[in-house]
């Protein structure tokens, strides 16, 4: 289950954009059929390695999403960040990313996943 959440609109949708980066979404590449309009079920393929945590999210699904309703360098938060997918797909798609997560070592794994992919982006 993915919660997408967003303040009250401060005006238009568009005065919305301009002022906070939020509140419209990209659809240009839609990662579905090339043409439609993604809908509220995107089929993609569960992730082959769990990173240590029982309900990894598809990074490329993470980051479709985070390319859809968010422009670069905005702050992407999760507050259950598990494997940490969001967090590698913010970076990958270069968004500030603020993830929590009470298991201390799920923390730290996901800590690691995302700085050791941030370093080979670096490169």
């Amino acid at each position: 289950l993915i919660v997408l959440g967003q303040a009250p609109r401060d005006g238009t949708f568009v005065d919305n954009w301009d002022t906070w980066g939020t509140g419209l979404i990209d659809v240009a590449d839609p990662l579905v059929e090339p043409g439609r309009f993604p809908g509220t079920v995107i089929p993609v393929p569960k992730p082959k390695e769990r990173f240590g945590h029982i309900a990894a999210k598809p990074v490329d699904l993470m980051r479709h999403l985070i390319r859809v309703f968010s422009k670069q360098g905005a702050l992407v938060l999760d507050p259950f960040a598990g494997s940490g997918a969001v967090g590698l797909a913010a970076r990958q798609e270069r968004r500030r990313f603020l993830g929590f997560e009470l298991d201390t070592e799920t923390a730290s794994q996901a800590e690691r996943r995302i700085e050791q992919a941030h370093n080979l982006f670096a490169k």
